[in-house]
């Protein structure tokens, strides 16, 4: 019994410990106001879409209606065998560009590769084609970041979950918030791992010099975290968390979805570095075995339930200390109090995901 303690004891220790890094890293993190920008540089904003039907058609008139002067939107069609493409045709306006892939690969590198070659300016934003932005300031508010500092070649955005009914809405928002509040934190403390395409800025000379995605064209994925990875340095990344700047889209509506989705975000963290992957791997092997080590323990009376009962409430007291204040600026308070629900989910997720990846096919 006392090894077991022992054992939990420092388990929580070792989740509190990110939890109070997490904590402080959001707190120290300044926002500056929504207000319009007074310098307007170039924006090439690229979305690129496959299948997407009549929402591409919502998401760029979202896009065209926000309020900065000078931008393109370049929509590159990545062999749709839907309506998709000829829905784009009907909108007019000098500032979108259509474009059509030429390469057919897994992924979505070749056509990205394409549409930044064709981007006239340094700036580049990207989305996905099942985003729309909060309002009318999410280029303003992301460009606001970039040229905050003079060495900013990075911005990562935020891109939540619409919220909607049921388990399946609140646990992928959770989830999502959980995934940001990591990658975020390790941005912010200068380790960055990875950026998300649904809202995700850097600068088309940062994407030459270090040759695109040259290095993980082997993998369908990566166009994103792997390209943020090579590309960061401890001071040429920003966080924005300016609420405008937020690109929301619909979550995953069957829980198999939801997987293939989320096993093709992890296929490539085995590309990771060996920090990162230790680091992140720390984190979730502790909230596993913090629960692993209870069940059993109340299976097998190895701990009397008082004892498990203070243990759990405890932990879950603690982190929900730390959590308010950066579920707050996630926008997501109200699955505050369905915490420790969802914690458990999480950890079942943990466990889950990986068996779910291994003999999954993996495409675009």
């Amino acid at each position: 019994m006392s090894l077991i303690l022992i054992i939990l004891f420092l388990l929580t220790g070792i989740i509190f410990s990110y939890w109070v890094w997490f904590y402080l890293s959001f707190k120290h993190l300044k926002e500056l106001h929504s207000d319009p920008a007074i310098y307007q540089p170039g924006v090439s904003i690229i979305v690129c879409y496959k299948n997407a039907g009549v929402q591409i058609y919502h998401t760029i008139e979202a896009i065209l209606k926000q309020q900065y002067n000078n931008f393109e939107v370049i929509a590159i069609d990545d062999f749709s065998s839907d309506d998709g493409p000829d829905i784009l045709k009907s909108m007019d306006d000098h500032r979108l560009i259509l474009m059509t892939a030429n390469l057919n690969r897994p992924g979505k590198k070749a056509a990205l590769s394409e549409a930044i070659r064709e981007a006239k300016n340094d700036i580049l934003l990207f989305t996905d084609s099942d985003c729309i932005p909060i309002g009318g300031e999410w280029i303003s508010s992301m460009v606001k970041k970039m040229i905050e500092k003079e060495d900013i070649e990075i911005v990562l955005g935020y891109g939540p979950m619409n919220k909607k009914g049921g388990w399946l809405n609140r646990f992928s928002r959770f989830e999502t918030i959980m995934t940001v509040m990591q990658y975020f934190s390790y941005a912010i403390t200068g380790m960055t791992y990875m950026g998300v395409g649904r809202n995700l800025m850097y600068r088309k000379s940062l994407f030459e010099s270090i040759q695109g995605f040259e290095k993980h064209l082997d993998l369908p994925s990566g166009d994103d975290d792997l390209l943020i990875a090579e590309g960061s340095t401890k001071n040429n990344v920003a966080v924005c968390l300016n609420d405008a700047s937020f690109m929301y889209s619909d979550a995953k509506t069957t829980f198999f979805e939801f997987l293939h989705q989320k096993s093709r975000h992890i296929s490539t963290s085995s590309r990771y570095s060996i920090l990162h992957q230790l680091l992140l791997g720390i984190f979730a092997s502790s909230q596993i075995g913090f629960y692993i080590i209870i069940f059993f323990s109340i299976i097998f009376g190895y701990l009397p339930w008082p004892v498990f009962i203070s243990i759990i409430i405890f932990k879950w007291i603690f982190q929900m200390i730390f959590q308010y204040h950066i579920f707050k600026k996630l926008n997501g308070t109200d699955l505050f109090f369905l915490f420790p629900l969802l914690d458990i989910m999480l950890v079942i997720y943990y466990l889950v995901l990986p068996l779910y990846s291994t003999f999954r096919k993996k495409a675009w």
